[in-house]
């Protein structure tokens, strides 16, 4: 069995500093952008033409645009370009690896969920705020689009962004501290408590699965994956009366999860051991980041007051 590279450690220069300021600048810069396209072609339908703003396809279509269409490559062009890894490659997961690598995942989104749900439940007793969860307006889009949207387009795009172009530059500090890293900006750019949580676990999964493959399929797979529990499995369940066989059958695969997570402890620490990093210090500091962190706090409060 072999184990996934995580101790190469570069020697930054002064320009990879910069870069680590673009991360945050160019992240900021992608969701600016989606709300300002959004709510300026939601308002000029409104006022024009009330019916079509109202239309499921046509806000899953704005909603699709706005995010793929102009905010990614507004995010590729304030990020700049990165210096190249030669050393990227590494090995193919194998079908078996891969579907384990699965349970993981389910294993830590549920964790995530959990520690997730604590948070908001301490949070709403003590100020009386609950928030909505986003994933319900994604949910109430027709079944085909959500499908379209979770299961394909997010999956691409996400992973792209985050176990593909990030993720290269912060490993200029190290492979463990940039798993870390991008699994934090992974949960930060979702911008909500409900999402949040879950969303840094299974990035650290995503990850490690770049890091040790480097092969972006595999990612964008597994993401696919998860995705389509929510807006795939789980409704058609539902509409076929076969919820409880289903839901067995997620916390099967939950239970080899927290197995095979346990049985892999000792990949796990070296993972732990290896996050530290000076670049924490270099990425928390820079300007770009600071300012997309001051945004996540607001993100976050907004989501709990709506």
């Amino acid at each position: 069995m072999h184990k996934p590279t995580l101790h190469r450690v570069y020697s930054p220069s002064q320009g990879e500093d910069r870069a680590l300021s673009r991360i945050g600048w160019a992240l900021l810069a992608y969701l600016l952008t989606g709300i300002l396209v959004q709510a300026g072609v939601l308002l000029a339908a409104r006022v024009w033409l009330p019916w079509l703003a109202r239309d499921p396809l046509f806000q899953w279509l704005l909603s699709v645009c706005s995010s793929y269409g102009v905010s990614f490559p507004v995010f590729v062009c304030v990020l700049g370009r990165g210096g190249d890894d030669p050393e990227r490659q590494g090995e193919v997961l194998s079908p078996g690896r891969l579907g384990e690598t699965y349970c993981i995942a389910l294993a830590v989104l549920y964790g995530g969920s959990a520690v997730g749900a604590i948070l908001r439940g301490l949070l709403g007793a003590v100020t009386g705020w609950w928030g909505t969860d986003p994933v319900e307006s994604i949910l109430s889009y027709p079944l085909p689009l959500s499908l379209l949207l979770t299961g394909v387009l997010a999956p691409i795009f996400e992973e792209l962004m985050f176990r593909g172009l990030i993720l290269e530059r912060l490993r200029w500090y190290g492979d463990g501290f940039a798993v870390a890293a991008s699994a934090l900006l992974f949960g930060m750019v979702h911008g909500n408590l409900f999402q949040m949580p879950y969303a840094c676990a299974v990035g650290v999964v995503l990850g490690w699965v770049a890091v040790h493959s480097g092969r972006l399929w595999q990612c964008i797979l597994l993401h696919a994956g998860i995705n389509l529990l929510s807006s795939g499995v789980f409704p058609l369940a539902e509409r076929l009366g076969i919820e409880a066989p289903v839901y067995a059958g997620i916390w099967l695969l939950v239970g080899i999860g927290v197995w095979r997570l346990i049985a892999r402890r000792g990949e796990l620490g070296q993972l732990v051991r290896t996050m530290g990093s000076a670049g924490w210090g270099r990425l928390l500091r820079s300007p770009g980041m600071l300012a997309f962190s001051v945004w996540t706090v607001l993100s976050c409060l907004f989501y709990l007051i709506a």
